[in-house]
């Protein structure tokens, strides 16, 4: 059956989690399931009980069921990553919010996360938030993206906002606003095939897209027409899905 997690008070008594993994090697798998809250928490599971330095909590996330319908679901945050390690497999995390909050699938204030296929979709109400499919608010985290689906549709949507280093290998974004916010860096890879994300109608960035891109790396149309641009452009929305290949 489906769980409804029960929150757990935080620091200062208000409803943190329902989940706290603050040490040893935890593989969640979903198995089909739903795994949420009916309590008003901020998120359904948080690695490290604050954040301020890297603790040797490993989590991982897979979903083993045939038809691959487990999630994590939420009204604001699905993982909060407070210094720990976070491999995601296979499975979602959904967040759908119809009030103004803060909307995130994950939210990393310092911690490494890696992501290897599973879908990451944020739906939210939010005007005076922002809504991302992974903040990474961590000067010292790592992100790594293998693959899978990142969606968010939101009046202020980011899929993915770096403040430390990003690597992206793949992967399908969606976003109503931007791609990326980063004031850390960025690296748009490719695999060993040679091709990389793909940006469902255009790539749209708040800092320069050439800054993004890694050595060899280039933007390609669904036609495998590749689009040279000067350093200026944030956004290229014209051509529609865009491709990074070799």
């Amino acid at each position: 059956n489906d769980i409804d997690a029960k929150g757990i008070a935080g620091y200062y008594d208000e409803l943190e989690y329902t989940i706290l993994i603050d040490t040893g090697y935890i593989n969640l798998d979903l198995n089909g399931f739903t795994l949420y809250t009916s309590d008003d928490v901020s998120a359904i599971i948080q690695i490290g009980s604050e954040w301020g330095s890297m603790i040797d909590a490993v989590l991982t996330i897979e979903d083993s069921s045939p038809e691959k319908t487990g999630k994590i679901y939420s009204k604001s945050v699905g993982i909060n990553n407070y210094g720990g390690t976070l491999i995601i497999k296979n499975g979602t995390i959904e967040i759908n919010s119809e009030i103004d909050r803060f909307t995130c699938a994950i939210n990393s204030l310092m911690g490494i996360n890696t992501i290897y296929d599973g879908n990451l979709i944020v739906t939210s109400a939010a005007n005076s938030f922002v809504s991302y499919c992974i903040d990474d608010g961590s000067f010292e985290g790592l992100l790594t993206i293998k693959g899978g689906n990142f969606s968010v549709d939101a009046p202020h949507a980011i899929n993915l906002a770096i403040r430390g280093e990003a690597y992206v290998d793949g992967g399908t974004f969606s976003s109503t606003y931007l791609n990326f916010d980063a004031s850390g860096n960025v690296y748009l890879g490719t695999n060993e095939d040679g091709i990389g994300a793909k940006f469902i109608g255009g790539l749209k960035s708040y800092n320069s897209i050439n800054e993004l891109l890694t050595s060899e790396t280039g933007f390609y149309t669904n036609d495998n027409l590749k689009i040279t641009v000067n350093d200026s452009v944030k956004e290229l929305v014209y051509y529609g899905d865009i491709t990074i290949k070799k």
